[in-house]
């Protein structure tokens, strides 16, 4: 059975955040579940949109920051290494391909009671 190419992109995002941040994994504070009340920075994925085209598909994958430091700088900086470990790179899982075409937008905002930055990230990946 073939899975879904969103949710092997899902263990792709995983598999490089996890080697760029093995404290972040290890500390449950990097995967797709959300952060509700685990410790911060924490780094989430899991909101995709998914278009299929003849021989390929269209992936819309969102990633989330959040961090409790005062200003955004923490949010900000794990959003660049982010950008830098995906974009333009091309990723092997399953019977999938993913080239990560551009980062679409990036929103660094507060979250909650204004004592935690959010930073949200949409990529858009080609699948063959």
């Amino acid at each position: 059975m073939t899975t879904s190419p969103d949710l092997e992109f899902q263990a792709v995002l995983n598999a490089t955040l996890s080697a760029e941040y093995p404290t972040l994994r290890s500390a449950e504070r990097l995967g797709s579940h959300p952060v509700n009340s685990k410790a911060l920075p924490a780094i989430h994925f899991g909101e995709t949109e998914l278009q299929e085209f003849p021989a390929r598909y269209e992936l819309r994958a969102m990633v989330h920051v959040w961090s409790n430091l005062e200003g955004p700088h923490e949010v900000k900086t794990y959003q660049q290494r982010i950008r830098e470990l995906l974009v333009n790179i091309e990723f092997t899982r399953d019977i999938w391909t993913f080239l990560v075409i551009s980062e679409e937008f990036t929103d660094t905002l507060r979250d909650r009671d204004d004592s935690i930055w959010h930073g949200v990230q949409r990529f858009r990946v080609l699948v063959s």
